[in-house]
């Protein structure tokens, strides 16, 4: 029997489709939350706009008690009754209302019980504006896919008058509503995909390029106005129907020495308690963080809309324990034996029976019982510390989440989010001696470097004209300046603007650009998160308990070795040359850069073929060196400069 047979994971993912959960578990503060989503529910639908400020829930408890749990507790509890937006701190800039913004609609885009939580949004408000037509119940709300297929079957015109009385009906009800957000919110689900991403993209407060931009027909980008209007509706029109339930997690990352970020947290959850209001707050820290480092650092007038109830989980009782690992026993496939096996009677009663023993704790004891692992005496455990295989296994785990969140932005034609990629540039900052973290912003930081203090700006813009404009600024810097952009987002030859600005600010003395490979942008975001969890003590040992952040950081710089990667070495590297890996339109433009890179016989073989693809050059290459990769092959091709000519960013040929 492996210890994979068993259904829950050691770090809580709050998105995770299967749930094995024991009720009786944390009763108080589910009841809690599930109160205030209720109550905000029926304060809606009385329409009541002088309904009190809303109170804010903070959740309180030592690591692996089950805080993250929690959230995926209420996803199943609620089902489409609610929306459910999980966030955790950036750590290099703050959460802007923007930043928010963002995140909620991205998230509306996923799954929960079986249903987009956009179109259990949008059903549910359609439904409930129609309460009375289409032989609809009054609990019509909680079945909005019903409304969804029968509003889809309708021919065009008739949905349009449909959504033109809905947005009627709750404008009347509520005048400061933006009519035309909430109009292309209503609309995403009966969207084409491509339409629908662009049109979540765009509600989201986020740039998009020409082609997305016209083809849902907008010109630019939300202004800072425009995204507390959006926030403002989308949360008023969610209240009755399916209340927008905002969880703020491991909150202890945003603790630094002076509590500036304490404080600019504290600024956004006012902002939503006075302004947006129709929103359900949940707050998760380490409570002995928020006692010692956290609350004190609030201002009064944010004490009293920030520390709102407390609720405190504990750890499990002997009883619910037990109840816990009756549960997760029931799931093993074919069990030798009756319960408590795979645990012996004493080893049942020392785990049970431990006051300190969280459910994390008592999950990883069950998997190391199943291997044969746990010492009949828990007391007595001395346990080998394999916690080099244990952070290898977590490190992978956090590189397929950052690649899945790559190649989800991939699909909104967008990049990783700038201030996600300042993130993992400021914890690679803490971990190579020489660098320094000077400041940072949602899409900028400054460290201080060998050569002196230098500006990384993230140039993620996907419109030509916001590019150049950044680009411009950028060159009016004065410093040492870094414009940092995506590999795989290149600098189209259209956009002879964008291009031009670009070499006004490469031409200049202290300048450079990297362009940042989708392996070191996954590492980065990977790094991010490992860190994180380990300062949330999210990230256990062989024994079940938390690892030291310090241990971590160790690891990290022994095994992964961050000072290698090519974004350290142009961030320690001298005020010349062109980018490490340039873009397939720069390398024809600018020739090899000047750091070598050993050939794998690419161009060889492609004087031989004349025209192939990157696929076709590296399995024929593999075939000969099985350790050739398709970013070895690009490599080589990209520094032989104006010797290759590209055709998009998969087929090559020899120059003429």
């Amino acid at each position: 029997m492996s210890s994979r047979d068993l259904p829950v994971p050691p770090q809580a993912d709050p998105w995770a489709g299967e749930l094995t959960d024991f009720a009786a578990l944390h009763q108080q503060a589910t009841e809690a939350v599930l109160l205030c989503v209720d109550k905000l529910r029926r304060l809606g639908l009385a329409g009541d706009r002088d309904s009190p400020r809303p109170v804010p829930l903070v959740v309180l408890g030592t690591a692996g008690v089950g805080k993250t749990h929690l959230f995926g507790r209420l996803r199943r509890k609620l089902g489409p009754r609610a929306v459910l937006v999980h966030l955790r701190p950036l750590v290099g800039s703050d959460i802007t209302p923007r930043y928010l913004l963002s995140q909620i609609l991205e998230q509306l885009g996923f799954e929960s019980c079986g249903l987009r939580q956009i179109d259990a949004l949008a059903g549910s408000i359609l439904g409930l504006a129609q309460r009375g037509t289409l032989d609809y119940p009054p609990t019509v709300v909680h079945y909005p896919q019903t409304v969804l297929d029968d509003v889809s079957r309708m021919p065009p015109e008739r949905r349009a008058e449909l959504m033109d009385k809905t947005l009627e009906q709750l404008l009347g009800k509520n005048p400061i509503l933006d009519e035309a957000y909430l109009r292309r919110l209503l609309g995403v689900p009966f969207l084409k995909p491509l339409a629908r991403t662009a049109t979540l993209a765009w509600l989201g407060g986020r740039e998009l390029d020409d082609l997305q931009a016209s083809r849902i027909g907008v010109r630019q980008a939300l202004s800072e106005p425009d995204v507390t209007r959006a926030l403002r509706t989308l949360t008023a029109v969610a209240a009755p129907a399916a209340p927008l339930l905002l969880v703020f997690d491991q909150l202890e990352n945003l603790i630094d020495a002076e509590g500036h970020r304490v404080r600019a947290y504290g600024n956004l959850i006012a902002e939503l308690v006075d302004v947006v209001r129709d929103v359900v707050i949940v707050q998760m820290a380490l409570d002995a963080e928020w006692s010692a480092a956290l609350e004190p650092h609030f201002a009064q007038s944010q004490r009293q809309r920030v520390c709102g109830r407390r609720l405190v989980l504990g750890c499990p009782t002997a009883k619910e324990a037990e109840g816990l690992l009756r549960l997760w026993i029931s799931r093993i496939p074919d069990p030798d034996d009756p319960f408590p096996w795979p645990l012996t009677p004493a080893q049942l009663q020392g785990l049970t029976n431990t006051p300190w023993m969280t459910p994390r704790q008592l999950l990883l004891d069950l998997r190391r019982a199943l291997e044969g692992e746990l010492p009949e005496v828990i007391s007595d455990a001395v346990v080998p510390e394999p916690l080099g295989a244990i952070l290898s296994r977590t490190w992978e785990k956090y590189l397929v989440e950052a690649r899945a969140y790559v190649d989800r932005m991939a699909e909104l034609a967008l990049g990783p989010e700038p201030a996600r990629i300042v993130e993992g540039l400021t914890f690679l900052a803490r971990l190579v001696r020489e660098l320094d973290e000077l400041e940072s912003s949602k899409d900028s930081l400054r460290l201080q470097t060998p050569s002196g203090p230098l500006l990384v700006t993230v140039l993620h813009d996907p419109n030509p004209r916001s590019l150049a404009v950044a680009c411009r600024r950028l060159k009016d810097f004065k410093g040492r300046v870094l414009g940092l952009r995506e590999q795989w987002r290149d600098i189209k030859p259209t956009w002879t603007a964008t291009q031009a600005e670009r070499t006004l600010l490469l031409s200049r003395p202290g300048a450079r650009w990297h362009w940042l490979s989708r392996n070191d942008a996954v590492s980065l975001l990977a790094l991010a998160s490992l860190l994180k969890d380990a300062i949330s003590r999210d990230v256990s040992g062989p024994d079940a308990a938390p690892v030291d952040p310090q241990r971590v950081i160790e690891w990290v710089q022994k095994e992964q070795v961050p000072s290698d990667w090519d974004i350290t070495r142009t961030l320690l590297g001298p005020d010349t040359g062109e980018p490490l890996v340039p873009s397939p339109v720069t390398a024809a433009a600018s020739g090899p850069g000047n750091v070598a890179v050993q050939g794998a016989g690419a161009l060889s073989l492609l004087v031989e073929l004349r025209v192939a693809s990157l696929e076709r050059l590296q399995r024929d290459l593999a075939r000969a060196s099985p350790g050739i990769t398709r970013a070895t092959v690009l490599r080589e091709l990209r520094t032989a400069g104006a010797r290759v000519k590209w055709y998009g960013e998969n087929l090559v040929s020899v120059a003429t």
